[in-house]
């Protein structure tokens, strides 16, 4: 275990792990063959970002932190509103409505204020993404600063003083080299020399904000992806001086992928057309309420019945644009004792670790392949949503182009010259966090330490990993899931859904 040490982990938001090349990432992609590459890596469902937050946050699945979706009907927070957790104000009614408890689960703050240790988070992502790292930052005192919603920073003063230096924040462009910049200034700046904080989550909007309206292998993208390789490399650079005094160790991570955008669906005008008209605002219509965006989430009210989501499930498996349906099954450990949703032809959402109170009744996927985008990216899907344009790009499904992320490891703890090839992700950050500042992860993390990659460590007392596989057959065709599992800990890998009539969704590794 390093003496004195610090933990640094730097999130590139929605970084392909593809796009780990010497052309694109070249600092990245050295730094990955220099020390540990744990190539496995997989976000939690849906691939979004305040979900993989949640889960980066806690070491937990989404099935423990309630957060469960980027948007979502919950009606102890809002009774006629979807609850959007990009917005810090739909965070603090969440906050409220749940006596302080919205994340579920005590995070990677709480272990480290219990071990004497503290956190500071800087992000250039949303404030809503900010707070549910570290969800109860205000009562806890420690440091979390949002250059996308300077308002909500904390502490106030010490947020204030740096803004006093600063002057100002630079606009939000695409790329958002400026803002990245700074956030990095901000870090080696004040952040580091003020705080010395033991844990510092450095978070980069980009590439992911740029990838979303500009496209994947854009000029623009690509830009984006050598800005934020370079700022990597400041902090890696500042990390590796001698006179830094302490054992800095650094994590570096992207919480999902992303693939083309192809093909807009019209979700919530064809569904009210179909007479599920799901919006809370216009009351309990047909008993089912949901947020029908880039994962569809559907919740059955008490007025509903079984027969009332049997006619939805059987309007979405008549569409082109609508991939693998998920719904609540019988109740066991990840959905083993029964891999079937209630209703016939679904698989069941507890394989999707995804479980929660808050979970809806039914999720669905939208259509995805392997099909090359307008740049000649592979991995295409259709996508929902107003801001999105045809030749940008979008996640949150189960294709591997979204599930797999970027984990990679380096320092004295760690070994140097290693890839794993062994099932990991996103949730697997903060106990090995944990691991490294000598504090043992709470029992209830879904998360394991990364074991593989420390120095003195190796595979030999770990798992064989183990391939799963759930299949169920309906009318229209199959829906199919895989995940990989090492011991107790499961990865959701990818989702296929394919139709007879030719039409196939398929997620593809």
């Amino acid at each position: 275990m390093p003496s004195d040490p610090q933990v640094i982990l730097v999130v590139l938001d929605g970084l392909r792990r593809d796009f780990v090349t010497a052309a694109y990432t070249p600092n990245l992609y050295a730094f990955l063959r220099e020390h540990v590459d744990y190539r496995e890596s997989r976000a939690v469902f849906p691939s979004m970002t305040r979900v993989n937050a949640a889960a980066i946050g806690s070491g937990c699945v989404p099935g423990m932190t309630g957060v469960i979706a980027n948007q979502f009907y919950d009606p102890k927070v809002f009774a006629d509103a979807v609850f959007h957790t990009g917005k810090v104000s739909h965070i603090e009614a969440a906050m409220q409505a749940y006596e302080g408890r919205f994340v579920t689960v005590d995070g990677l703050a709480e272990s480290l204020i219990a071990g004497g240790k503290s956190l500071a988070v800087v992000t250039s992502a949303s404030g809503g993404t900010t707070r549910v790292l570290n969800p109860r930052v205000a009562e806890n005192g420690q440091v979390s600063l949002c250059l996308r919603d300077w308002g909500s920073s904390h502490p106030k003063a010490f947020a204030d003083s740096v803004m006093r230096d600063l002057g100002g924040l630079p606009d939000l462009q695409m790329p958002a080299i400026a803002i990245s910049r700074c956030l990095t200034d901000i870090v080696l700046d004040h952040v580091m020399p003020e705080v010395d904080p033991d844990v510092a989550i450095v978070w980069y909007g980009d590439p992911d904000y740029t990838f979303h309206y500009r496209g994947l292998g854009s000029e623009e993208a690509l830009a984006a992806m050598r800005e934020v390789d370079q700022q990597f490399a400041r902090l890696v650079d500042w990390a590796r001086d001698p006179a830094r005094g302490r054992d800095i160790q650094i994590l570096v991570a992207s919480d999902h992928g992303h693939i083309n955008a192809v093909g807009r669906v019209e979700a919530g005008r064809e569904l009210r057309e179909a007479g599920f008209d799901l919006d809370p605002a216009s009351g309990p219509q047909r008993g089912l309420l949901g947020a029908p965006l880039q994962v569809g989430a559907v919740r059955a009210v008490p007025a509903a019945d079984n027969t009332q989501l049997l006619d939805l499930v059987q309007f979405l498996r008549e569409q082109p644009w609508c991939g693998a349906i998920f719904t609540q099954g019988p109740s066991g450990p990840d959905g083993l004792q029964d891999p079937h949703g209630l209703i016939a032809g679904t698989l069941n959402r507890a394989l999707l670790l995804n479980d929660h109170v808050r979970s809806p009744e039914l999720f669905y996927t939208l259509a995805v392949g392997d099909e090359a985008g307008p740049r000649g990216v592979p991995g295409s899907g259709r996508f929902v949503g107003s801001e999105l344009k045809e030749g940008g790009s979008t996640h949150g499904g189960l294709s591997s182009y979204e599930m797999r992320s970027v984990l990679g490891a380096g320092g004295s703890a760690f070994r140097n010259g290693v890839v794993s090839a062994l099932p990991c992700g996103v949730v697997d950050i903060a106990p090995t966090v944990l691991s490294l500042l000598g504090i043992a992860p709470p029992p209830f993390m879904s998360g394991r330490v990364l074991s593989e990659g420390l120095a003195g460590h190796g595979t030999t007392a770990l798992a064989e990993p183990e391939d799963e596989f759930f299949e169920v057959v309906h009318a229209a065709g199959r829906d199919a899931l895989r995940r990989r599992r090492l011991g107790q800990h499961v990865y959701v890998q990818e989702a296929e859904a394919q139709r007879i009539e030719g039409k196939a969704a398929r997620c593809v590794s």
